[in-house]
């Protein structure tokens, strides 16, 4: 799985019940919606995701994580957090919490 593909999934493993309108989701990754529906394409043929029409009143199309998704995001965030353990342990604390304060300001 590549970044772009793990930072898809994560955001939908975010989204309430693993499901997100397509037009927020591209705006939220920065793509045009012709690039998400590509990636969509690629996802949906491997089982990972799947796009859906909105439920109730709501006649957006959305994106789904599916259980193979579901999964394999999972585990991935459980190698990213301990590869970002490894990398960040010769950091000092302080060091750390100003840098965090810098990012999410920016």
């Amino acid at each position: 799985m590549n970044f772009a593909d793990f930072t898809l999934l994560y955001l939908l493993l975010r989204a309430e019940q693993g499901c997100m309108p397509m037009a927020d989701l591209a705006c939220t990754l920065g793509l045009p919606m012709s690039a998400l529906i590509r990636k969509m394409l690629l996802l949906e043929k491997t089982g990972l995701a799947e796009r859906v029409a909105g439920a109730g009143t709501d006649h957006r199309r959305h994106a789904a994580l599916r259980s193979g998704g579901r999964q394999l995001v999972r585990d991935a965030v459980v190698t990213a957090e301990a590869h970002c353990r490894q990398a960040l342990r010769a950091i000092d604390q302080r060091q750390l919490s100003d840098a965090h304060a810098v990012l999410r300001a920016i």
